[in-house]
């Protein structure tokens, strides 16, 4: 007889412990580092896997077979972005915390004055 296991409650957590566990760019930037590093990816130009590594005075992964470069917002929501880490991850646990939340909320909660912006951050590719 399977024995039904008791689900684990979501721990609730708040904006401003969100925000403390990613107060800067560096530690945002290790987060996503190391979510890449656990996945399988591969170049984006040549589709090599296991091939990249990382450019710490750049900012980026290159690839050592073709020599592509690639940045942490690659193939993200944050692609082409002019928001620093810390916005992104603001808003970014702010929608994660309360889903409903409006863009202009999350413009004022990230620092920004443009709505559209806002908008952006708040939806996927």
């Amino acid at each position: 007889i399977a024995q039904k296991r008791a689900q684990r409650p979501v721990p609730k957590t708040t904006l401003a412990e969100f925000q403390r566990q990613f107060p800067d760019s560096a530690t945002c930037e290790k987060y996503l580092r190391l979510r890449f590093d656990q996945t399988d990816q591969r170049c984006p130009r040549c589709s090599h896997p296991s091939r990249m590594y990382w450019l710490s005075a750049r900012h980026c992964w290159e690839c050592s077979g073709c020599g592509s470069q690639f940045g942490l917002r690659h193939k993200t929501v944050m692609a082409k972005s002019r928001l620093s880490l810390e916005q992104w991850f603001s808003a970014i646990g702010l929608v994660l915390i309360e889903p409903n939340v409006t863009a202009a909320q999350v413009a004022e909660v990230i620092g920004i004055n443009r709505l559209a912006t806002a908008r952006t951050s708040m939806t996927a590719p």
